[in-house]
């Protein structure tokens, strides 16, 4: 898909993230209202990364998030987009990964 697309785009179809890089999806996603954009906060990647996370009027995260991993933890040495939502658990878009996959 070429194009902007919306955040209910990726959680309706997170392979719209394959390929992509960080720089390029924030630039289709623009700023979404209620959306903060952070770093990995844990893990051997704390501080890299790249995570756009939802946060709800009171300023508490809703639980949707998409994040991007540079690499070379458990998953494997390459990086991978990671999509997660309360309603529709967590996918990991990757080559190590194949078409999607959950946990």
């Amino acid at each position: 898909m070429s194009g902007p697309f919306t955040v209910d785009d990726v959680f309706r179809g997170p392979q719209l993230l394959s390929g992509r890089s960080p720089t390029e999806v924030a630039g289709l996603l623009g700023q979404p209202e209620g959306w903060r954009v952070e770093r990995l906060s844990r893990g051997s990647r704390a501080g890299s990364g790249w995570v756009l996370r939802e946060y709800n009027a009171e300023g508490v995260p809703t639980g949707r998030m998409i994040q991007w991993h540079p690499g070379g933890g458990h998953h494997g040495a390459d990086p991978y987009w990671k999509v997660s939502s309360p309603a529709g658990g967590v996918v990991r878009v990757g080559p190590q990964f194949g078409r999607g996959a959950g946990p």
